[in-house]
């Protein structure tokens, strides 16, 4: 669950993850309480999602959301178009990742003003050692350039070779960057 403003009205909407394919669910707040928002929104991204992170990557003042998702359909990421819907654009960012993904955190881990992602994977075979063959997979950073692009950091971070379910962002040591 995430309090987010979607519309810019000072008003904390309601964003609600569901795994299973079940689509998930974007609410707006009224005055008179909270009213959900139609699929034609493009907010009931429907898979196994596991994880978001709302950030505003291009310092529109409009926030995107990534979609981490454990199922391998791929993760998504919506951003609000000219006309108000959500469109992914993660296949054209090449920020889809189709494998196990799981818990996903949004941060300036560079500290060059725009925010990057961290997704966190883990293969459930690495948990039962034994009986299946499996392929380890890599946590991911995705660096935000802040001119539309993004880097993958995954190849050049080999110490990114953990399998994790979650993770959490903080600056450990006060020295003013994020670990």
């Amino acid at each position: 669950m995430a309090l987010v403003r979607f519309n810019g009205d000072n008003r904390l909407d309601l964003y609600l993850i569901n795994d299973k394919s079940n689509g998930n669910e974007a609410y707006i707040q009224t005055d008179t309480g909270y009213v959900i928002l139609p699929d034609e929104v493009g907010l009931h991204a429907a898979g196994d999602v596991m994880g978001s992170s709302w950030l505003d990557m291009d310092l529109d003042g409009d926030f995107e959301v990534y979609l981490s998702d454990s199922n391998f359909y791929g993760n998504k990421l919506l951003s609000q178009d000219v006309d108000g819907t959500y469109v992914d654009l993660a296949p054209d960012l090449a920020m889809v990742l189709n494998r196990m993904c799981w818990g996903c955190s949004a941060g300036d881990w560079d500290c060059n003003g725009y925010e990057d992602l961290y997704v966190s994977t883990a293969n459930l075979a690495y948990y039962l050692v034994g009986s299946t063959p499996f392929t380890p997979v890599n946590n991911t950073m995705f660096y935000n350039e802040g001119d539309g692009g993004w880097f993958d950091w995954e190849s050049t971070n080999p110490e990114m070779d953990i399998p994790s379910f979650n993770q959490a962002k903080l600056d450990w040591n006060a020295d003013g960057f994020l670990d």
